[in-house]
Formats: C-alpha cells, sequence, structure tokens
C-alpha cells in the first residue's frame, strides 16, 4: 500500500500527533468506504456523531469495570443482538466478596436517539436497561425452580465508557456449533428446506432442559423469550475452566493485526489503542459423558414481558427468526407465550427431522403461510378471525389462501389450498417408518414408537391456533421425553 493511502496519512498523523480531531473526522467522512472491518465495524460512527451503532472496541488484555475485569478473549459479536461478547476473568475485590471466576461480559452498542424515539428498544441503551431488569427477574424470581439452572446465570452489570455492559456465565459452544461446526458455508442445498440433524439422546437432553427453561420463564417469571435459535442455546460442561484453559492452548486468543491493512482503532479510554480482535467462540464439549452436559438458553435481548402483550401492543416490528415464526405473528394476530412454543417447535423439527419447516429463501409471508398449510392443512377460520392480517392474506368464508385457490411452494409445486384435510398430511411422511429420520431413530434408541412418539410431541408444538398449543408444562410430560430422557 503507498504512502498517500489515506489510511496510511490518518495512523502516521496520529501517530506523530500532527492531526486535529476536526480533521481527523473530515477525512473518515470522505473516505468512509476505506474502512472495511472483518468484523462489527468499530471507528464509524464514534467520529462522525451520526444516527448509528457504535461497538466498543475493547481490546485482549484491557481491564474494565475499575480493573474488576481483565480482558482475554473475543467470543462472538452480533449485529442482531447489537453487542459484542468476551470472555474474561474477574477478580476478587472486597466490594463483591466472590471468588476469582471466567465470566462473560456483554458490552451493548451505543446509538444516539432520535428526535421522534419512542419506542423502549430506540437505542441500545434503552433496549439494554429493559433486558437488565428481564436478567434480574431472572435470576432473582426463584432459583430453586428446576427451570432456573438452565437459563444463562446473570452476575452483574455496569456503565463503561458509554456502554450498558452484563456479566454473564461464559457460553461453552452452542447448539448451530454443534450442527454446523466448520466455516461458513455460501453453498445451497439442492432443497434449502434440508439442514444437518442433532444426535437423537442429546436433541432430547436439550428439548427437555429448554422446556424446564420456558416453564421458569412463562410460568414464574412472566417472560416470553421470542428468540429460540441455536445459537442462543449453548452447553454447560461439568468444568468450564477446563475447557477454557485448552482452548486458550490449543487455539490463542488473538486480533487481526497484520492480517488487515487497517490504522489503529482510537479507543475513547485514555490514549490506547488497538485493532479489531477476532472471535473465537469456545467449542462444544466433549459429549460422550452426557449426563455431565447441561444445555443453557440464553440472551434475552428481544425478550419481552408477559404482561406487555395486550391488544394495543401485538401489531409491533415482527418478532422471532423468520424461520420459526409462528403463524400468529405472520398473520397479525395477539401473541403471548405459545410463540415460543411454536418456535422451539420448528428448531427441533430441524433437529430430528432434518428438514427446515419452511426454506429459508422464503421471501414473503404468504410462501411461509403456503409451506403451513402444506405440512399441517389449513388455518381454523376462527383463529383467522383474530388476526387483523388475516382479511390481507385470506378468504376468511373458507381459510383458503387469496388470489385464486391454489399457491406455490418454496419448490415450485403447486397446492391445492382448501378448507378441509385429509388425516395424514406432509408432516406425517417425514416420520414414517420407512423415512430417512425414523431410520435413524431406530439406529439410536431401542425404542420402535421414538418416530410416532416424536410427531406427536410435534404435532402438540405446531399447533397453528395458538390456543390450541400445549404449554411448556404440558410438554414436559409428553410420552416422548418419557423415554431415554434424563433430568
Amino acid at each position: 500500500m503507498g504512502r498517500t493511502d489515506p489510511l496510511t496519512v490518518i495512523a502516521d498523523a496520529v501517530a506523530s500527533g500532527q492531526l486535529s480531531k476536526d480533521y481527523l473526522e473530515q477525512l473518515i467522512a470522505n473516505r468512509m468506504e476505506e474502512f472495511r472491518f472483518p468484523e462489527e465495524p468499530l471507528p464509524s460512527a464514534e467520529y462522525l456523531g451520526q444516527s448509528k451503532l457504535v461497538y466498543y472496541p475493547a481490546q485482549l488484555g484491557q481491564s474494565i469495570d475499575d480493573g474488576r475485569l481483565t480482558i482475554i478473549r473475543k467470543l462472538d459479536w452480533s449485529i442482531h443482538a447489537t453487542s459484542t461478547v468476551w470472555l474474561a476473568k474477574m477478580e476478587y475485590t472486597v466490594e463483591y466478596q466472590e471468588k476469582p471466576r471466567l465470566v462473560a461480559v456483554k458490552i451493548l452498542a451505543s446509538k444516539p436517539p432520535a428526535a421522534d424515539a419512542t419506542s423502549k428498544r430506540a437505542t441500545p441503551m434503552s433496549a439494554g436497561r429493559l433486558e437488565r431488569a428481564l436478567l434480574k427477574k431472572i435470576s432473582s424470581a426463584d432459583s430453586t425452580h428446576p427451570g432456573h439452572t438452565h437459563l444463562s446465570e446473570f452476575i452483574d452489570s455496569f456503565e463503561f465508557a458509554g456502554h450498558l455492559c452484563f456479566t454473564l456465565e461464559v457460553p461453552c459452544g452452542s447448539i448451530h456449533a454443534l450442527r454446523y461446526p466448520g466455516p461458513p458455508s455460501h453453498d445451497h442445498h439442492e432443497d434449502a428446506r434440508k439442514t444437518p440433524r442433532v444426535p437423537l439422546l442429546v436433541a432430547k437432553r436439550a428439548v427437555r432442559h429448554v422446556l424446564l427453561a420456558l416453564v421458569y420463564l412463562h410460568d414464574v417469571c412472566g417472560i416470553i423469550h421470542t428468540d429460540i435459535r441455536d445459537e442462543n442455546i449453548v452447553f454447560r460442561p461439568k468444568s468450564v475452566a477446563r475447557l477454557v484453559a485448552d482452548t486458550l492452548v490449543d487455539q490463542p486468543s488473538a486480533s487481526y493485526r497484520g492480517a488487515y491493512n487497517y490504522p489503529d482503532i482510537f479507543l475513547d479510554s485514555g490514549n490506547l489503542s488497538g485493532v479489531p480482535v477476532k472471535s473465537q467462540p469456545l467449542p462444544v464439549p466433549d459429549l460422550n459423558v452426557l449426563d455431565d452436559v447441561h444445555f443453557v438458553l440464553t440472551e434475552f435481548s428481544h425478550a419481552e414481558w408477559k404482561d406487555s402483550r395486550s391488544k394495543e401492543t401485538f401489531m409491533q416490528e415482527p418478532i422471532q427468526p423468520r424461520g420459526l415464526r409462528a403463524p400468529e405473528v405472520y398473520v397479525g394476530g395477539p401473541w403471548t407465550t405459545p410463540v415460543d412454543i411454536w418456535n422451539f417447535g420448528s428448531l427441533i423439527w430441524e433437529w430430528i427431522v432434518g428438514y427446515r419447516l419452511a426454506s429459508p429463501y422464503d421471501s414473503t409471508d404468504r410462501s411461509f403461510l403456503a409451506t403451513i398449510i402444506e405440512l399441517l392443512g389449513p388455518f381454523d377460520v376462527n383463529f383467522l378471525m383474530r388476526c387483523h392480517c388475516a382479511n390481507v392474506l385470506f378468504n376468511l368464508e373458507d381459510g383458503s389462501l387469496l388470489e385464486e385457490n391454489f399457491m406455490y411452494n418454496s419448490s415450485g409445486v403447486s397446492l391445492a389450498i382448501s378448507p378441509s384435510t385429509s388425516p395424514t398430511t406432509p408432516l406425517d411422511m417425514y416420520l414414517e417408518p420407512q423415512s430417512e429420520a425414523a431410520v435413524e431413530m431406530r439406529t439410536q434408541t431401542s425404542n420402535p414408537s421414538e418416530a410416532e412418539e416424536a410427531l406427536g410431541f410435534l404435532r402438540r408444538s405446531l399447533k397453528q391456533d395458538p390456543e390450541e398449543r400445549s404449554s411448556a408444562k404440558q410438554l414436559l410430560d409428553d410420552p416422548w421425553l418419557a423415554v431415554n430422557a434424563k433430568p
């Protein structure tokens, strides 16, 4: 790179102290396209003063929270959760009287509020205050409840350099890392709905643990999670410290220094300078001794209080991952805790069947709804009448989709959609005795009725009408979980 490159000019000028703040802001504003960071966009809004997200550029070895925490690894970053997550060592302090331990530090991005912002999530800071209230409720409501242990431990919160931070338990791998262990792939399957399965006994243990967590959230805390996905279900091994120690030896924490032609980041605190740090999640622990592994539901940045779900508030921005979104959300209906059941049921379907309910490339609500009708039959008119957007999508006399009485699914197959359905729908076909999923189930368990019981469980979870959907507490007593499932 030549010496006249703007990035080199900035680095040299800052190093020599010859560049003023005003000129720096103008130079960055003129050449923002040069700042292409490999992960979160660290320097942009920090200097431009625009209403954009600002991620705090933490550095390996940096001390935060008045020296109580020392950062030793970057675990993840997320646009979805507008945050970065770091592994840190928490030191003993007289004030907190806690033993030194390893923790995760979630640092929320910051963003100037818009002049007309009224939403409780208008900025990461306001969203973070809601998340903090939810975390405090989860932590304190009832520590003796069996579901309490399957939710990420909330330790503390603090503010640092204008960012709200949470101290949490360390996430040790996720279901997503288990299903997709290699680097991200951009290859598309011929059938975009096909997806990796989860070993049956692992899946059933995870199902039981997450259901326990949902019972605690729904019935004890009055909280709806709204964002149950593979990335938010993590492992808790028998020894977090050993897993971390082994990982730091095998895969030392690293930054992007030398790999990219970026100037140092100019940190808010003092005159520290640094470079982007690589996200290096902890690996999935050894699952050979499954009894030593617990599953934990994490990430409450999009959770809601159950009491806030009134008729006046349900028409807000859609919740949940698109392919796992409950029908009542698509159709503009009132929603509450059953959305978590559909969300989780859709995920369990992927784990054990190896297919998504709907293609991730379905770009419209109608294509998703058509696929659900293909699998489960038509929607009940009584349910549709409770949904504000139903008249735009459905004929409310018979429950068929509008624009003629047919639709095309994600594979381009014409679907006849009528108000009646046969006793056996395509959902059953994925778990019929000779199906790939059913055969694999029989190789992993001694229960000859495994696939049939799993289908019964899924049908209870995937009722189109939320009023007919089983609760988390009811699903815990399902026959499918009574076989080969330990607490």
